[in-house]
């Protein structure tokens, strides 16, 4: 999302040793394991997950050019998640580096465990695979400008598509802010299903 990256995994609650294994692994030791070639096969990746879902996908390009007309330039949600080609090509291993050592590291992270747990078993198996993840810095958090729109903003896309789309966007209240969910439930009567 714009604000979070969320990793989820579903295991039987046998498996939960292995999972906590698996996610201080990732946070705490996958720099070690990332030569350049395995940085450029990642970035391969992404660029391919760009193309796949935003770039040859019907309608895919729409959210991000609205999010270019909805924020302003220096807001950050005008910025595509995924980034544009042009950087994840220029992405060098160092770059991946250092991101990944200032937002993937406990100091910035957020551990839910859900389910048919024993508590205190479940908060010893927490300390025994996260205890020697270094918990890294604290990120400064980014303060967004005020974002309005102050006249009405068009754009016509053209691409291969069977049937025209139109979208109507605004800027809302942020999440849990008042008018949040009034709006939310208006959005669903307007546009949730086949009689709105």
């Amino acid at each position: 999302s714009n604000d979070r990256t969320n990793y989820y995994i579903d295991v039987p609650v046998n498996g939960l040793d292995l999972a906590l294994f698996l996610d201080s692994d990732r946070m705490g030791f996958l720099l070690d394991a990332m030569p350049p070639e395995q940085v450029n096969s990642q970035r391969d990746v992404v660029k391919n997950e760009r193309r796949q879902s935003y770039e040859n996908r019907p309608y895919g390009m729409a959210s991000l050019e609205i999010d270019k007309m909805l924020w302003p330039m220096n807001h950050p949600y005008n910025w595509p998640v995924i980034g544009y080609m042009e950087d994840l090509t220029a992405a060098t291993q160092a770059d991946v580096v250092e991101f990944f050592k200032k937002y993937y590291v406990p100091a910035n992270a957020s551990l839910v465990v859900a389910g048919d747990i024993d508590y205190d078993k479940t908060q010893a198996q927490v300390e025994k695979w996260f205890s020697d993840v270094p918990k890294g810095l604290a990120v400064e958090r980014v303060k967004a400008p005020e974002a309005s729109l102050t006249s009405v903003k068009r754009a016509t896309l053209t691409d291969k598509v069977s049937l025209p789309r139109l979208y109507l966007a605004w800027i809302t209240p942020a999440l849990y802010a008042p008018g949040d969910a009034a709006l939310d439930v208006l959005s669903i009567v307007l546009a949730g299903g086949k009689n709105s």
